[in-house]
């Protein structure tokens, strides 16, 4: 379907994105960035706890930490879908863990490249922005903020001091971010406001234009079909979505489609040859033919359910820009903001850090020893 989208999605479009090497640790920032172990996991399963991963800037980070780091992330997930924490074998947790890996080396390294920037610039959250940051950790995780200590002693070890510090980091990372831009990253203004709405109206207006162009090159098709022209033939001249062009797309049953969306409509008073008008479908609008109408599969006693066998014919559709009420409005351009600030600053730090892999591997794909193992 031609779904809205958020304004914070729009500015990634409108944006010059800035490369960040490195996760945020905060869940409100987003993920850009994220780089691969690219080939490495063998490597970082064979260490030992003493092994060193990588050194930043003269400082050392162990297999250790990437374990700590790894557990800390899978515990998160634990909490966040009801898994207790002791089930650390569950296979969704195997598959987070999995997933997760090519993550935590950067993450690493983002760690330690914000702390040493705090400590040259003296940065020290006060206490008050540490229990904010406690309060939204704690609510990210559906627990209250009472609850992080003992959490943390369940999780244990380096794992535990690393969950239980994270509300302190998070805090210290927001003053970072503060520091290396000209904006309150806490507030505001009409102005910005302003701003994102005009942005808001070019692009819809934009969106208008160009789906009023879908439209009339649909409106060709059909006529070229309604003349006599074969529908996979001028599907295939029409067409800018998808390289079926006119040939069977899909088989659907009606129970599996939203009720509420246009195919739905459609399909549940077409009969087999007729040709539907333009259509809000996921890739674009479209005009879609029945082909084939028959039976699916049923256990044994249950009717089968009628299926629609389809062919299309899709033009380009542009989404528009979900309009948000003040609150949320707010709360996307703060997210903005702050987003721009993390680039910002885990780029100036990548570009001045000196990185080293003892280990034999940079854990970007490249083998870069600096020793022998």
């Amino acid at each position: 379907m031609i779904r809205t989208f958020s304004i914070y999605r729009l500015a990634s479009c409108l944006c010059a994105a800035v490369a960040l090497v490195g996760c945020s640790r905060n869940a409100e920032d987003d993920r850009n960035g994220a780089l691969s172990l690219a080939g490495a996991e063998k490597r970082i399963s064979e260490m030992s706890a003493g092994d060193i991963v990588v050194v930043v800037n003269g400082e050392k980070v162990t297999k250790a930490d990437f374990d700590a780091l790894l557990r800390v992330r899978a515990a998160i997930f634990q909490l966040q879908n009801k898994i207790d924490l002791e089930d650390t074998e569950a296979d969704a947790v195997k598959f987070f863990e999995t997933t997760a890996m090519p993550m935590i080396v950067p993450e690493l390294i983002h760690h330690k490249l914000f702390e040493q920037y705090a400590k040259e610039k003296g940065i020290r959250p006060p206490p008050a922005a540490v229990a904010s940051a406690r309060e939204r950790f704690a609510k990210s995780i559906s627990r209250r903020t009472n609850e992080i200590e003992r959490l943390s002693r369940r999780i244990g070890g380096l794992a535990g001091d690393v969950f239980a510090r994270i509300p302190y980091v998070d805090a210290q990372d927001a003053m970072l971010r503060q520091s290396v831009t000209t904006n309150d990253l806490d507030s505001v203004s009409e102005a910005d406001i302003a701003r994102i709405q005009a942005r808001i109206d070019a692009w819809d207006k934009t969106a208008d234009r160009n789906n009023e162009e879908s439209r009339k090159r649909l409106a060709e098709a059909r006529a070229e079909i309604d003349a006599g022209g074969d529908f996979g033939e001028v599907a295939a001249k029409y067409s800018q979505v998808s390289p079926e062009h006119g040939k069977a797309w899909a088989t659907y049953q009606l129970g599996e489609l939203p009720k509420d969306e246009d195919l739905y409509k459609w399909l549940s008073k077409a009969k087999v040859g007729e040709i539907s008008p333009p259509l809000d479908l996921e890739d674009g609008l479209a005009i879609v033919k029945l082909v084939e109408m028959g039976k699916g599969e049923a256990p044994a006693g249950v009717e089968r359910p009628d299926t629609y066998t389809l062919v299309k014919c899709t033009a380009y559709a542009y989404q528009y820009v979900q309009h948000l009420e003040r609150p949320a409005l707010i709360r996307e351009i703060l997210k903005m903001k702050r987003s721009e600030a993390q680039k910002t600053l885990g780029t100036m730090l990548v570009g001045r850090a000196a990185l080293e892999y003892p280990n034999g591997t940079n854990f970007f794909g490249v083998a870069e020893a600096s020793q022998e193992r």
